[in-house]
């Protein structure tokens, strides 16, 4: 009887162990699953990558998702190797990490570009105004920060240094103000792509229990948008006229 006990024991732990290993299979994949789509650009249901470039006013270049040009770093673009080109600027885009390096895997765009004269400041190269990603359901998206920057030569006075170039100009939506990164070899990574900003007063839906706008502007209450009159009323303060709405 003890002998079939201790049996019994064995296989248990047996199957306990075996179970555990199984369980830590599981969880190794459903966590590598997890990481694969945050981290893949090309999974977010992208259709195109559109580049919004300024030279002698703002073109956009547009690569579709399956390009293949968009996972590969050329190193060595230039005057006969590049994705797209001004006739003076030579550029190379790729899906990227945060630090430039092509990744497929990646979440980051990257835009390098050779600039062939020794101009300085406002007359450089890599001039980007935007970066646009386009979804299958209409969406666009847009960088919201800079991860990476490698000036180029020719920025030599204010503002130009302190802003880098005012490599800023390529967050966000297309506005005709561009980046000017530099002469000669130049790249930036940018990331963190959502949709922009749209301002204007929140509309309210099946769920909204109360919808303040505070744009009254007189008055101690301020109305509820909705029919379920939860209006409030304001104490100790007064309307100021200055400020911006939306």
């Amino acid at each position: 009887m003890w002998v079939i006990r201790k049996k019994a024991i064995v296989i248990l732990k047996g199957f306990l162990m075996n179970l555990s290993k199984i369980i830590n299979y599981i969880i190794m994949i459903i966590f590598f699953i997890v990481i694969s789509s945050n981290a893949q650009l090309v999974r977010q249901n992208i259709t195109s990558v559109t580049i919004y470039e300024e030279s002698s006013g703002v073109h956009k270049h547009i690569f579709q998702m399956n390009n293949n040009r968009l996972f590969e770093n050329i190193n060595k673009e230039g005057t006969t190797h590049y994705d797209f080109t001004t006739g003076t600027e030579f550029y190379d885009v790729y899906i990227s990490d945060s630090t430039g390096c092509a990744d497929s895997l990646g979440d980051y765009i990257t835009i390098d570009c050779y600039f062939p004269y020794a101009f300085l400041n406002d007359e450089v190269g890599n001039n980007i105004d935007a970066i646009e990603l386009s979804f299958s359901d209409g969406i666009k998206k847009y960088p919201t920060k800079i991860t990476n920057i490698e000036p180029g030569y020719g920025l030599i006075e204010q503002p130009y240094i302190d802003s880098l170039g005012f490599n800023e100009r390529a967050v966000g939506e297309p506005d005709g103000k561009s980046t000017r990164l530099g002469s000669f070899r130049s790249s930036m990574t940018l990331g963190d792509f959502k949709e922009p900003y749209v301002k204007g007063e929140f509309t309210q839906d099946n769920s909204t229990i109360a919808l303040w706008h505070l744009n009254e502007g007189s008055g101690t209450i301020f109305y509820d948008a909705t029919s379920n009159n939860n209006n409030g009323q304001m104490f100790s303060s007064t309307w100021e006229n200055s400020g911006k709405f939306g």
